[in-house]
Formats: structure tokens, C-alpha cells, sequence
């Protein structure tokens, strides 16, 4: 059609090759016109213009079709408003408002037919608004992904200004625009989540709100409450509906402004006021509904201890239940409470929000005999109501002094029908806003099959679906603690409740933690959610010295704050007149900062302990997370004394640490070894002597220190062995010179070479008792290369001494060789039904194996065994030469001087304790030869296996009778009492052929005080049973992938880091497994999907678009993939190694097994 004179003056002055909508002026009512114009992408939007009309200028707003993102700040296409300098300033001048928002979004062509079909003559109300019966229609609340808090202001195509003035012109600094955004209209209403969502109604007092009140509403539902005032709750229709709702009552009203005078047809102020004193129901400034846009971008730690409490009561309205309550929240005293299945009306949680001593309550009522959630805070913290629903409960947290957060009380469907609808409400919820955002309550869903003990297992749909959604919403666990279990029922327990919270959330609370406390009247166990966001250091101690990698890039080693001191002369820079001069020193120093950045990275990186990447990727926030996230997992707060009583504080736990280890590191003066040491023969040749005791070199000293590490666990010294490694020329001399004089002339290492610290990393999540605890030696770096020395040399000799039965730390000889030995015993144990002869299979456990071996029990070992004296003595000058410092959380907690036990983390140990093993090898060979105890045989020309031992996982088999059994305790206690080792009974067990009766079975059982299992589930950590249906005995595999994403997730890693943590780290996990067993297609399948997911959307804000197939990223690069693994060919291809391994090696104990089967 022909254009308009003015739409052609307004579209030429917007851009170029414009085309009017033949449809313009068609539809009756319409008050806008449809253009297509070239705009320049490379300048902000522009939204609207003022023309000249003979009546005076008027404003002409724009609206955008199929608008993609962009940013709220400055209007460009290019970034979105998180990326936007501008965005910063206005964060730092405390500008919340924005000049741009979703107004610029033009309606659909739906939207537009629908309201030009009920246009009509509209009328309209002082602010502008249409009236009449239409009007709740053309006003309900937009679906989901659009903004309902931006629609308010567009009625017709005009647009309110203040006072009169245009604000949106994009001609203006948006910094000043900002006050009069600020002075604009305010939105009383909220918003829910979904489709069809209620509109959110409420009666404020005059007191507490500028703005006019809302119509009242009409029907019931849930409420806020708030008794600042002391007021009493009464019947009150309820301003909220839940989100199933299909109308909305929705208005907006705007706060006039100075000058207009607009006829006021309704005065809902006034009918609030006089309602004031008949319900309690209001909204205070403790509690107002939050705008989208009205959030913080700035966060800054809380400086204050805050506590959350969530807990599926299961009913409120028993006084039992409310008693309960009553005494919890006086214990832990939480700000926050957040309560599921209340059962309760809002009258009702009135009268427990008034017991419980809360200032606010939000309430949204139960339906029929089921649900009710309630949100209770105290007077001191400050929430905004965003969203509710029958389900959840959404709010943003403020508190005095602290930063602004959101908390999501959540209840899950608990019926498997629905679970998708609760998986679809998470992912409505997590697009809602980009506050740290921390979600609450019962999911009523599990993210691991560990979730759940007892009963019909989780079906793997479920577990799947659950972990998706908490994987697309870029959450994760809060770690757990005083137990894993919040639900039981009978003999079924499972983890339903938890606390998940996005990254930004974990960042700021870095010592949040969920803990477990006892179900009282509900059979779920209530959560306390503490945020101690800060690390609680008394008596601040001196920091020890410590060598930190990055300062290898400095020549000097000696230059500190470089990267502030280049940041701030870059600012310095870039306010300075730009010429050729300053230019060339702008270039100068961003090469500077570049340098300190990636030495900044390095020392992150150092502290994580990830050897995985190497430098050159910026992932210094992904390296300071790890290091945090480690510290952290490593922190010991309380322990249990000998006598049950917890104790807390550096001080108790101090006592704890230093007795335990005292103790432990004690020798209990063996005896009985030279029975051990008689069933010894010496196997060490001369020739092996004259090698181990040749002259050292320092070619040898040179080649131990460049095998190790260079950022591996520094000593008290605080040198890594990277420090030696890049300045070797310069300290070659001071290393190797009290090196070789100990090692060829037999000196004593001073005191403080041997000096070591014993650092105590957790078994578990939660340990209880220092048994608990791992003893991790920290040698200094003089120490740890002179040991290296020796084991280069001993390692070669231990390949002829140490029989076949041990697997461990030799050359040539692997881990899988002892578990295909031990399943095929098993499998034929298994299979043995009808034969009188039954057989026996025990799997030993030792307590603390490297730290109770007694020196003298070495010492006649290696002397039986034909080590010369002068070897012996090196081993044991350095082993008997140590002294502990025990360290506790990072700080001394005291000095112990041991008689006995290996070092974890000295070179020299793994070897050490291998050649202790063979003494009880000796002696269950001795047995077997005099014929007190009988080896097994799977088939005639099979060899005799009597044990099987990897490093202290020990396998005995022999046969199902109460004589060997007596025979077996008599050599393990007389090994005891030699070795000092400790046999933990009730972690040990006994397996039984099927052809045992169970007379017989029992009285073994007493004899060996030991517990009868099946089958021994995991031995060196694979299953030693494989059912019909492998792709479930396999599932770990995939739990363990996804454990892994999600704890990346949300990372701060590039694209090619992701590459290598896909390769170097998921890659790598089936490796053992795909060694030994065929994994399922689909299996394999479904790890490749796991990666794929990953690779494509792992990083923050990415679309998960997968633009290329796996199996062509499973390519080489140089055919045009990324040289990922194919995961069935790899697997094919381990299975072919182990063929090619029992070929290479046919005279290897399980080469000889498997060629006679």
C-alpha cells in the first residue's frame, strides 16, 4: 500500500529500504502500524521518536518483533546487560532501574488479533487505563517467558511519563535518566511462574506504601501475613490464588505525579484503611512483592551468621508436632522458616507463627487434607515475595548489612505421575531471576541410587529426569551433614529432602552446610541450612612459608601486588589524552597484566592440587573454587574423644589429634617374629646387594628430582620440588651434597631433613572419630628426592623377591591381574552346588596397615630375606629418623616422635610395606606346605591360589572347614603380634561356596569372628558378581559422570578446558572397568550423550545446541574432530590389551590361570 507522508518522514529518519504492512489500517481499533526497516545492529535500539504534528509534538514509541537479547542498559544487540559497563556504573552509583527493558518486545500476531477483537471503544481511567468488562482479560499476566512486570506501562502506544517528561529518549545519558525512573510509577502486584498464572492482589495500609491500593479481592487463597503490629488474625478473603488458576484480577495502578489532577473514579485506599482492623493480611515494608528487575547485581559476603529451617512436618495441627517445632527453632534459632504439608489454613499458622515468635508469616493453604506450605522470618530480614504455587514458595532474602539473595522453599509432587510437573517447575523457576539463588524443602526425588537403602529400587527414568533438570538449572548439593538419609519409613530410608544452590549462591556462602537434625514427629528429618559465610579464625597464627609456583615466571622472586599495581595504571592509562606515546605504553602494560594474570593462575592451580590441566587456559576462578571447595572438604570442626563426647574448638580437637597419634605411632614392642621370619628364605642374590649398594651419583639424584611432580604437597620447608626443578643450577650443590654423603657413607640425616608434617584428610563427608581421618606425610623436598633414590633402586631388586600372590607398586605387575584372579575364583565358588568339598573365601581388612608396622619386624624381615647391612642401614636411618608435627586444619596442634609406622607419602613406604607382607605370605605358603590349610584349584591345570594380596586388600581362600579355620587364626594373631598390624574384625567377612551347609558356615563364622556375606560386592573396586541385566550393575559408572559435570558445572572454563576435563578425567573412569568387562552399547551410548551434553553446554549461559554428532567429534583432529573417545571401540580395544598382556607376559599368575581354564 501507498505509505503515509509522516510514516515515510518517521520510518526514512529510522533507516533505509522500509516496507509498510499492507494490513495497516485494517484491523478497527488498532492503534499502531507495521513497518520493515534496516536498522544499524551496531547502535543501541531506539525507542521512540518525537515528531512535529500541528497539534505540537507528540512521541512515537517503537516496538521490535522477534527481538533477540539484548541489554537493558545501553540498548545494544551485541551483549546483554551482566557484560555492560554502563550496567556497572549504574551498580555502583546504586541505580537499580534500567532505561530499556521488554516493552521494546512487540506482541505476537495473536496477542494483537485477540486484543483488537475486544478492543471496542475502550474507556479509560485517570492513569490510562481501559476499563470494563474486557479489561481483566487484556491484563491478566503473561505466559511464561515474558516479563508481566514490563507490560504495565504500554496501553494504546502510549507510555507515562513523569512529570510530564519523556524519559525514553535514546538521544539521553541513561545515567541521567535514572532519577526519574526512580521517582516513577511503582507496581503493587507481583507475578506468578505459569501459564495462566493468578495475579497477585494485596490490601496495603496507607502506612507502608505510596502507592495505591489494588481492588479487593474475592476469592480465597494463600496470604501474607504480617503482625508487626500485634495485630490478631481474622477472616479475610486471601489476596493470593494458587498458579492453577485461570484468571487474573490483576491491575495496575501508578502513584500520581505533581501536576495531574485526574478525576478518581474508585478509592481503594480508603476501603483498605477501613479494612485494616478486620484482617491481618497486609504487606509491610518487612514484606512487599519483588519486581524482575528490581535485583542487586553487586554481592557482597553477609558479614552476619544467618541460619535457614526446612522441614516437611507432615502437619501442624497435632500440638505434638508444634511442640517439636516450638523446641528446634528455640535451639538453632533460625531467620528463616520454610514448612511443607502444614496442613493448616492461614489462621492456623497465625497461631504457630505467634507461638514460634516470628514477625512475618506467608502462608498458602492447604487443599482439602494435603499440602500447605508456610514462610516465617523474623523482624530483622527482610522478604520479597516473587512467586508461589501450590509447590513452592519463592522469595528474595535482604538482611541489614548483607547482600541480596533469593530462597526457594520447594515441595516436590510426591506422586510419580507428576514428577515431571515438579522437573518443569524447577526449570520455570531457575529463569526467573540472576540473584544467588539457594532452593529448599522436600524434592521427593533422588539424584543417586545411594539415595535410597531398602525396597524396589529408583527406576533409572526418574533418577535421570531429576539429575537433567538440576544439570540444566545449574544447581548443586549442598554438602550434608550428621547423616545422608531425611526420610524412613519401615525398613526404607531415602534422601527426599536436600538444599541445592547455584554457584553465585555457593560463592557467597563458601561454608554453607545442610545439616540433618533428628525426626521428631514427622518421618522426615528437619534441615538447618547454616550460611557462616565467614571462616572463624581465633588466635591468627604467623603463616608459614610456602613456595608458590607463580613465582617462577619472576626472575627476582621477590616483586608482590604487581597485578594490582598494572590494573591501576591501565585505568590511569585509559583517562589520559590518547596519543602514539601512550598507546605504545597502554600495549606495555596490558602485556604486564597478562604475565601476572597467568601467574596468578598458576598459584591457584598450585593450591587446587589439579594436575590435570596444564597452564595456558585462564581458569584461575575455576582453580580458586577447587582450592576453597578443598579447603573446605578437608576442615575438621568437631571430633569424638575415647569416650563418645564430641568436642569442638582448636584447643579439644588439639588434645584429640596429639594423643591419637601418640598412641597410634607407638610401639608395642612386637614379639613373635622370629616365627615369622623362619617360614622367610633369603631371595636377594649378591649381584642384587652389589647394585643396591654401588656408589650414588648425582646423574641418579638429578633424574628422582625431575620424575617427581613440581607442585606436589611442599613440607615444612615449603619447597615444592618445582623450586629445585627450575632453579636446579643454582641449588644443584646444596642438594646433592647431603645427599650423597648420607647415601655413600652411611650418615645420619639431621633432625630437621627428616622433619614431617602429618596433615588429616578425610575418609568420609562427615567423620566422627580420628579413625576417620587419613595420616598424609608432608616430607620436605631434600628428603622426599634422597628417598626417591633409593626406591628407583629398590623397586628393580622387589620384582624377584616379592612373590606372584602381591600385585602392587611393582613393575609389570597390575591391579587387574589380582581381580580377574579373584572373579574367577568366585564364579567358581559360585558354581560349586554339588560336591562335598565346599570352600571359603576371606577378605581381611586392616586398620591403619602403614602406620602400625613395627621397625624391628622390618628390620629381620629384610635381614631373612639376604638385604645386606649396609642397605638395611639406609632404609631404616630413614625411616627411624622422622619427626611428626600434626597439623590441624592448617595450624600446629603438636610434635610426636613415633617408634613405629610407614609414612604415607614417602617414596620409600609402598615398597616397605610390601616387603612386611610377605612375611604373611610365608607363612600361608608354610601352612599350605605342611598341610594345615589347602589352596583352591578352579580346574586341573589351574596353579593353587592360597591368597591374593594388593598393597592391604588381602583375599585368603581356603577350604570350608572350623579346623583351617582355627589354623587361619592362629597365623593371622601370630602376624599381628610380629607385624603390629590389626585385623578389624567387623569390617572383614567370609564367602562361602554354594555346597556349605549352614551348620558348617556359622560355626567358621564364630571361629573367625568374621560376618558371612554372599558375595563380597566390590573387590579392588569393581563388582565381583555380574547379573543378567549388566547395564544396572554397571549404572555407577553413569552416577559417577554425572557427579563429576556437577561439580563443574556452572564453571568458569573455556571451551578447550572443557575438552581436557573430558579428556583427562571422564575418559579416563571407565578405564579400569573397560579393562576387564564388556560394557553394555547402550551403556556406552548413554556415557557418550553424558560428554556430548557436556561439551556443548558446560559453560555458563550457553545453549545447549549439539551443532555435531558425537561420532564425529570422536575423530583425530586432523580429519576435522576433536580426538574424543568412541566409548565401545575403546572398551574393545582394553579388552585386546588384556589379550596382548597374557601373551607378553605368559608366565604371570593369571596368564598360567586363564590358559588352563
Amino acid at each position: 500500500m501507498e505509505a503515509d507522508p509522516t510514516v515515510e518522514e518517521l520510518v526514512q529518519k529510522l533507516g533505509d529500504s522500509f516496507e509498510v504492512d499492507a494490513g495497516n489500517g485494517h484491523v478497527w481499533g488498532t492503534d499502531y502500524i507495521r513497518v520493515r526497516v534496516v536498522i544499524d545492529s551496531r547502535k543501541p535500539l531506539r525507542r521512540g521518536m518525537k515528531l512535529s504534528l500541528k497539534d505540537g509534538p507528540v512521541w512515537v514509541s517503537f516496538r521490535y518483533e522477534r527481538l533477540p537479547h539484548f541489554c537493558y542498559c545501553c540498548g545494544m544487540l551485541d551483549h546483554v546487560k551482566r557484560d555492560c559497563e554502563l550496567g556497572l556504573e549504574l551498580e555502583h552509583m546504586g541505580v537499580t532501574e534500567r532505561p530499556y527493558d521488554d516493552r521494546l518486545r512487540a506482541a505476537s500476531k495473536r496477542e494483537r488479533q485477540e486484543a483488537a477483537t475486544n478492543n471496542g471503544r475502550w474507556l479509560r481511567d485517570a492513569a490510562g487505563f481501559p476499563t470494563g468488562e474486557n479489561s481483566r482479560e487484556r491484563h491478566q499476566l503473561p505466559k511464561l517467558g515474558r516479563r508481566p512486570d514490563l507490560e504495565m506501562g504500554n496501553v494504546h502506544g502510549r507510555e507515562i511519563g513523569m512529570n510530564g517528561r519523556d524519559y525514553r529518549d535514546a538521544t539521553k545519558n541513561p545515567v541521567e535518566q535514572m532519577s526519574a525512573l526512580n521517582q516513577g510509577c511503582q507496581i503493587l502486584q507481583g507475578y506468578d511462574i505459569c501459564d495462566g498464572a493468578p495475579a497477585l492482589n494485596l490490601n496495603v495500609p496507607e502506612k507502608h506504601s505510596p502507592t495505591l491500593g489494588a481492588p479487593p479481592p474475592k476469592k480465597s487463597g494463600p496470604s501474607l501475613s504480617d503482625n508487626m503490629e500485634g495485630q490478631k488474625g481474622h477472616n479475610s478473603d486471601g489476596p493470593l490464588r494458587s498458579v492453577e488458576t485461570q484468571e487474573s484480577d490483576l491491575i495496575f495502578v501508578f502513584s500520581s505525579t505533581p501536576g495531574d489532577n485526574p478525576p478518581r473514579t474508585r478509592s481503594w485506599k480508603k476501603e483498605a484503611r477501613e479494612r485494616r482492623h478486620s484482617s491481618s493480611h497486609t504487606l509491610s515494608s518487612s514484606c512487599r512483592i519483588k519486581r524482575k528487575d528490581e535485583q542487586s547485581q553487586i554481592l557482597v559476603s553477609p558479614p552476619v551468621t544467618m541460619s535457614l529451617f526446612c522441614w516437611n512436618c507432615r502437619g501442624l495441627g497435632n500440638p505434638r508436632a508444634v511442640r517439636c517445632l516450638n523446641e528446634l527453632v528455640g535451639l538453632k534459632q533460625p531467620a528463616v522458616v520454610f514448612l511443607c504439608e502444614t496442613l493448616l489454613d492461614k489462621r492456623g499458622m497465625d497461631k504457630v507463627r505467634r507461638r514460634l515468635g516470628f514477625s512475618h508469616c506467608f502462608t498458602v493453604d492447604k487443599v482439602g487434607r494435603s499440602g500447605g506450605l508456610a514462610m516465617l522470618w523474623k523482624h530483622d530480614i527482610q522478604l520479597s515475595l516473587f512467586s508461589y504455587s501450590r509447590n513452592h514458595i519463592d522469595m528474595q532474602v535482604e538482611r541489614m548489612g548483607s547482600c541480596t539473595w533469593r530462597f526457594t522453599g520447594y515441595y516436590g509432587h510426591p506422586e510419580r505421575h507428576n514428577r515431571r510437573h515438579s522437573w518443569q517447575l524447577l526449570q520455570d523457576l531457575a529463569t526467573k531471576s540472576e540473584l544467588p539463588w539457594l532452593i529448599g524443602g522436600d524434592f521427593n526425588d533422588l539424584l543417586q541410587p545411594d539415595d535410597k537403602v531398602g525396597g524396589n529400587p529408583q527406576p533409572e527414568w526418574m533418577l535421570c529426569g531429576f539429575r537433567e533438570v538440576v544439570e540444566a538449572c545449574n544447581l548443586e548439593e549442598i554438602p550434608m551433614v550428621g547423616g545422608h538419609f531425611t526420610w524412613r519409613r519401615g525398613g526404607v530410608q531415602e534422601k527426599l529432602d536436600r538444599g541445592l544452590a547455584t554457584l553465585r549462591w555457593r560463592n557467597l556462602f563458601p561454608r554453607a552446610k545442610v545439616r540433618l537434625l533428628p525426626p521428631l514427629s514427622s518421618d522426615h528429618s528437619p534441615l538447618w541450612v547454616t550460611l557462616d559465610s565467614h571462616y572463624k579464625r581465633h588466635n591468627r597464627r604467623k603463616k608459614r612459608f610456602r613456595f608458590e609456583d607463580m613465582w617462577l615466571r619472576d626472575p627476582g622472586c621477590n616483586e608482590t601486588n604487581q597485578l594490582k599495581q598494572c590494573m591501576e595504571h591501565l585505568e590511569s592509562l585509559k583517562n589520559m589524552p590518547s596519543s602514539e606515546a601512550i598507546q605504545n605504553e597502554e600495549q606495555k602494560v596490558l602485556a604486564e597484566t597478562e604475565e601476572w594474570l597467568e601467574r596468578e593462575e598458576t598459584m591457584w592451580r598450585q593450591r587446587s592440587c589439579e594436575i590435570w590441566l596444564q597452564e595456558g587456559d585462564r581458569n584461575t576462578r575455576f582453580f580458586h573454587r577447587k582450592a576453597s571447595r578443598r579447603r573446605d572438604k578437608n576442615r575438621v570442626e568437631k571430633l569424638m574423644d575415647a569416650g563418645g563426647e564430641w568436642k569442638h574448638g582448636f584447643t579439644e580437637l588439639q588434645g584429640i589429634a596429639t594423643s591419637y597419634f601418640s598412641s597410634l605411632f607407638s610401639t608395642t614392642f612386637a614379639t613373635n617374629i622370629d616365627r615369622v621370619t623362619s617360614c622367610l628364605s633369603p631371595r636377594v642374590t649378591a649381584d642384587d646387594n652389589a647394585f643396591l649398594l654401588q656408589v650414588f651419583t648425582e646423574t641418579e639424584i638429578t633424574k628422582a628430582l625431575h620424575q617427581m611432580h613440581p607442585s606436589k604437597a611442599p613440607g615444612p620447608d615449603g619447597l615444592s620440588p618445582g623450586f629445585l626443578q627450575n632453579f636446579w643450577h643454582v641449588v644443584k650443590d646444596d642438594v646433592v651434597k647431603p645427599c650423597l654423603d648420607f647415601l655413600n657413607h652411611g650418615g645420619i640425616l639431621p633432625p630437621e631433613l627428616n622433619f614431617t608434617h602429618i596433615v588429616l584428610i578425610p575418609k568420609c563427608s562427615e567423620p566422627k572419630t580420628m579413625a576417620n581421618l587419613r595420616p598424609i606425610s608432608l616430607c620436605n623436598v631434600i628428603y622426599r628426592v634422597l628417598a626417591k633414590v633409593l626406591a628407583n633402586r629398590f623397586k628393580l631388586v622387589l620384582q624377584r623377591v616379592i612373590s606372584q600372590e602381591q600385585s602392587a607398586f611393582l613393575p609389570n605387575r597390575l591391579i587387574t591381574d589380582n581381580f580377574m584372579i579373584a572373579y574367577e575364583i568366585l564364579q567358581y565358588m559360585r558354581a560349586r552346588k554339588t560336591k562335598k568339598r565346599g570352600w571359603q573365601a576371606v577378605k581381611l581388612d586392616m586398620s591403619k596397615a602403614f602406620d602400625r608396622i613395627e621397625w624391628p619386624y622390618l628390620e629381620q624381615v629384610m635381614q631373612a630375606l639376604g638385604f645386606a647391612d649396609g642397605w638395611i642401614r639406609l632404609i631404616m636411618g630413614c625411616v627411624s629418623s622422622v619427626t611428626f608435627e600434626v597439623l590441624l586444619n592448617g595450624r600446629e596442634a603438636g610434635r610426636v616422635t613415633p617408634t613405629r609406622g610407614l609414612r604415607q607419602g614417602d617414596p620409600l613406604s609402598p615398597y616397605l610395606f610390601i616387603l612386611c607382607a610377605e612375611g604373611l605370605t610365608a607363612m600361608l605358603n608354610d601352612a599350605v606346605t605342611r598341610g594345615s590349610l589347602h589352596s583352591i584349584q578352579i580346574c586341573r591345570q589351574a596353579p593353587k591360589i592360597s591368597h591374593l594380596f594388593f598393597a592391604d586388600d588381602s583375599f585368603l581362600f581356603l577350604r570350608a572347614t572350623e579346623t583351617e579355620a582355627r589354623n587361619l587364626m592362629v597365623i593371622l594373631r601370630g602376624y599381628e603380634a610380629a607385624s603390629g598390624q590389626v585385623i578389624n574384625l567387623q569390617k572383614s567377612s567370609i564367602t562361602f561356596s554354594n555346597n556349605v551347609q549352614q551348620r558348617t558356615r556359622s560355626c567358621i563364622s564364630t571361629v573367625l569372628g568374621m560376618i558371612e556375606v554372599e558375595l563380597p560386592g566390590r573387590y579392588l573396586g569393581l563388582p565381583t558378581y555380574i547379573s543378567r541385566s549388566r547395564t544396572t550393575v554397571f549404572s555407577g559408572l553413569k552416577n559417577r559422570f554425572w557427579a563429576c559435570i556437577s561439580e563443574w558445572r556452572e564453571q568458569p572454563l573455556s571451551r578447550a578446558g572443557r575438552e581436557v576435563l573430558i579428556k583427562s578425567v571422564l575418559q579416563s573412569l571407565p578405564t579400569y572397568l573397560m579393562s576387564l568387562f564388556l560394557l553394555p552399547a547402550s551403556l556406552c551410548t548413554d556415557l557418550e550423550r553424558i560428554m556430548n551434553r557436556y561439551w556443548w553446554g558446560g559453560g555458563e549461559d550457553e545453549h545447549k545446541i549439539h551443532w555435531m554428532e558425537w561420532k564425529k567429534l570422536a575423530t583425530s583432529k586432523r580429519t576435522g574432530g576433536l580426538g574424543f573417545r568412541a566409548m565401545r571401540d575403546f572398551n574393545l580395544a582394553m579388552l585386546g590389551k588384556q589379550g596382548w598382556r597374557l601373551l607378553t607376559y605368559p608366565d604371570s599368575l593369571a596368564a598360567r590361570l586363564m590358559k588352563a581354564k
